[in-house]
């Protein structure tokens, strides 16, 4: 499954990551391209923990964009994220050239491995559904697998902004506790004065609880 972090902004304290605020990946809009690439992405891993009765395979992949997602996607590149996450391409290291020439000739026919099947996949294949959804975020995908015309598996997810996702049914994350709780400028200030600490040293013990990574990794990752 992917390992992106759900955006966590817990009522008395920030438990966001600095790699969250300030992510690599395709433009123009991380909401438009990182969000339905890593939709795509952890589609595909959860696709593999399916369990599939003996003779069935599956045979075709649908993949639907609402909202903003259907009416500005394509100018956004949202059709091409979303079919380089499906090929398993991430947002931090995928070719951006590559990326933009998906789908530039109409022909090209790209192979989709899922739950160790290969399935014929086109650009044309991601669907723009225009109007209103009935869902709590209107930048909404789904995706669903399919086997003779019958749904094996369907996934939807949600592109709530930053590059941030969040998958439909999915259980909330336990809080991550932070050493320095602040909610604000004010309080991280509070919190300087008292431990005598400097604005660096601060977010680093943060930082380093949140993702788990040591300081060198953090600093290298910066």
């Amino acid at each position: 499954m992917s390992n992106e972090r759900t955006l966590i902004l817990e009522r008395d304290h920030i438990t966001l990551s600095i790699f969250d605020i300030f992510k690599i990946g395709p433009g123009p809009s991380s909401s438009h391209t990182i969000g339905p690439m890593l939709a795509a992405l952890d589609f595909v891993a959860r696709t593999a923990e399916m369990n599939i009765d003996t003779g069935v395979k599956p045979d075709a992949l649908t993949v639907s964009l609402y909202g903003s997602l259907a009416s500005t996607g394509k100018g956004h590149g949202t059709h091409r994220a979303v079919l380089g996450g499906l090929l398993g391409w991430k947002p931090e290291s995928c070719d951006c050239d590559e990326l933009l020439a998906l789908g530039s000739d109409k022909g090209d026919v790209r192979t989709v491995r899922i739950h160790d099947v290969d399935i014929d996949f086109k650009l044309s294949d991601v669907l723009f559904v225009p109007g209103e959804i009935d869902a709590p975020y209107q930048n909404t995908v789904d995706f669903k697998l399919l086997a003779n015309g019958k749904t094996l598996f369907a996934q939807r997810y949600f592109s709530i902004g930053g590059g941030f996702i969040k998958r439909e049914g999915e259980v909330e994350q336990k809080p991550i506790e932070v050493p320095h709780k602040y909610s604000n400028m004010r309080e991280f200030r509070k919190i300087m004065r008292k431990t005598e600490l400097s604005l660096t040293e601060i977010m680093l013990a943060n930082e380093m609880a949140v993702t788990g990574a040591t300081r060198e990794a953090v600093e290298n990752g910066l």
